[in-house]
């Protein structure tokens, strides 16, 4: 989602699709600002929790946040969701509801990065140098 606490940051997500819908040859890409869903308000980070803990934070504060301004740009349409680091897929979850919810017939997700497990129940660790 497109929430930036400081607007004037890069929005390093919009800048890997903008390239992205220059190389396509499957379709386009809708960038139009707002983005298709959005996140209305900061939400609490969820790197160090458990997977429970992402999970009751995605189900809870992110589920408030997540918003779809206009939903006749996704009604009836397949959708890809750009992520930048894939965790356990509580985030790509909780958006492809929410675009669920607003009428989009399809919702595929794709990562720039896979972050390992941590194992159950632990919270995942940065590597150690």
């Amino acid at each position: 989602p497109a929430f930036r606490e400081n607007p004037a940051r890069l929005d390093h997500t919009r800048e890997v699709l903008s390239v992205a819908a220059r190389y396509a040859n499957f379709g386009t890409f809708d960038l139009a600002d707002p983005p298709a869903i959005v996140k209305t308000k900061a939400t609490p980070r969820l790197v160090g929790r458990t997977w429970q803990q992402r999970r009751d934070a995605v189900q809870g504060e992110l589920r408030e946040a997540l918003h779809v301004p206009d939903a006749s740009r996704v009604r009836e349409r397949s959708v890809l969701v750009y992520d930048d680091v894939f965790r356990g897929g509580h985030t790509l979850n909780e958006v492809a509801r929410t675009l669920r919810n607003a009428g989009t017939s399809r919702v595929c997700g794709i990562a720039l990065a896979r972050q390992p497990f941590g194992g159950a129940g632990r919270p995942i660790q940065p590597p150690t140098a």
